[in-house]
């Protein structure tokens, strides 16, 4: 694993690998500012296990590039999932609606509220995949300076989202990080 940092200043993670009888190759793994360390190496962990099973990783690299960010796939879920038809009630979406706000989609005039947000990383902006239990533990210890009560709603709706997201089919990953943090 590298990172490559080009004229503009962009840097850019790259990994270079072998595939059986064939020359090396490079790939790209995604950009700095929007993949972390962790990030990075789990996707090099996915690479080494694909070419184990013959599986070429360039095909792999397009479910990366396919993965909603959390915004893209909450925004998703306000159409299909989080509906009065799938036995929400009206309030609850509502609530659901006015505490994603603020926290994940930084829709506020609250100055102390935006305050935090320098403390926080930008989860909305974050690809489903590269969110980590420390982001997580982060973002509830952050929105918990505020207000304790809602922090754990936040954690106990973004469970209910995850849930969601992984039962659909939409990601062959468990989002495991968000229980247990309340």
């Amino acid at each position: 694993m590298k990172i490559r940092i080009w004229s503009s200043g962009e840097r850019v993670w790259y990994f270079r690998y072998r595939p059986k009888g064939k020359q090396p190759q490079k790939i790209q793994l995604g950009s700095f500012r929007l993949l972390s360390v962790r990030g990075a190496r789990n996707r090099i962990k996915k690479i080494q296990s694909d070419l184990f099973n013959s599986v070429d990783p360039i095909e792999s690299r397009k479910q990366w590039d396919g993965q909603p960010t959390l915004s893209e796939a909450i925004k998703n879920w306000y159409e299909s999932g989080l509906t009065i038809k799938n036995g929400y009630r009206k309030n609850t979406i509502k609530t659901i609606k006015a505490s994603f706000g603020p926290w994940i989609f930084r829709k506020t005039n609250d100055l102390n509220i935006r305050k935090l947000f320098g403390q926080m990383d930008d989860i909305r902006t974050k690809k489903l995949n590269d969110i980590s239990r420390g982001m997580m533990e982060n973002f509830h210890k952050v929105v918990t300076s505020k207000s304790p009560i809602v922090a754990n709603r936040l954690v106990q709706y973004l469970k209910i989202f995850f849930n969601y997201f992984s039962s659909s089919g939409n990601s062959r990953n468990s989002y495991s990080f968000v229980s247990g943090m309340v």
